[in-house]
């Protein structure tokens, strides 16, 4: 018989109404996966804006860091460790993401006389800004999640998933998204580089393998590792991917770490 998990470690039972989690061997998961807060990101707990120096990034969008004057940069954000960070290449009107996560170097005073020269990280992590189309996807997964069912099957070295919706959009998101996600990853570039679960996992995907298959309503994905750690990482991403589709936007603002 096959066993149904009622507990996800990271979750009350009741936010799992739209996942369900079956363990065929009665193992359960090889880790415990637990929020915490974001030390980095765009979801930060810290208050940047009270922390960072004055900055400025080029033409573009406004950066907000602390003492600086207004002026316009090319989509930056204050990092928790201090400085402003550029999201992208300035000198013309509009130029970069406005939430750019990179290693910025722009320089400047008041009005938005700043060289950005930062090669950003926008909320795709490493790699540079994650294009527009997928966190559009993203985002509508995200936001609509009551609307998406999901439900994992443990394996002894990673899972296998299937996720479906009766609204053709997010059918349609749902296969997208999982297609474009392994595409990025495959090019060695990041997802939600700042939450630590996500971080390690772009680590050792080289370690994994991970096929995908249309089915009626949405996507089948079986997801292993070849090694014992990536098998490990591969069950930790599954539950907070898990938690996403329970959770929605109240999960993707938080991180996560391996117990």
């Amino acid at each position: 018989m096959v066993a149904v998990l009622t507990v996800l470690a990271l979750f009350a039972p009741d936010a799992l109404e739209n996942v369900v989690v079956h363990d065929p061997a009665g193992a359960g998961f090889l880790v415990k996966v637990e929020t915490v807060p974001c030390a980095r990101g765009p979801h930060a707990v810290v208050d940047a804006a009270e922390v960072a120096p004055a900055c400025a990034c080029g033409q573009g969008a406004a950066c907000g860091c602390k003492g600086q004057a207004r002026g316009e940069g090319a989509g930056c954000a204050c990092g928790g460790g201090g400085g402003c960070q550029c999201g992208g290449m300035g000198g013309g009107p509009g130029a970069g993401p406005g939430k750019g996560m990179g290693q910025g170097k722009g320089k400047g005073k008041g009005k938005g006389k700043g060289n950005g020269k930062g090669m950003g990280m926008g909320p795709g992590g490493g790699g540079g800004p994650m294009p527009a189309a997928l966190r559009d996807t993203i985002h509508a997964l995200v936001y609509q999640h009551t609307k998406v069912k999901r439900t994992l099957t443990i394996l002894p070295d990673g899972g296998e998933t299937v996720t479906i919706s009766e609204a053709p959009e997010q059918v349609e998101a749902l296969r997208r998204h999982v297609r474009q996600m392994q595409a990025r990853l495959a090019e060695g570039k990041r997802v939600r580089a700042w939450d630590p679960v996500y971080a390690q996992l772009a680590e050792h995907y080289g370690d994994t393998t991970l096929t995908v298959e249309d089915v009626p309503g949405g996507v089948k994905v079986t997801h292993k590792g070849k090694t014992p750690a990536a098998a490990r990482l591969v069950h930790a991403h599954a539950q907070v991917v898990s938690g996403l589709v329970a959770r929605g936007p109240e999960e993707a603002h938080r991180c996560h770490v391996v117990r």
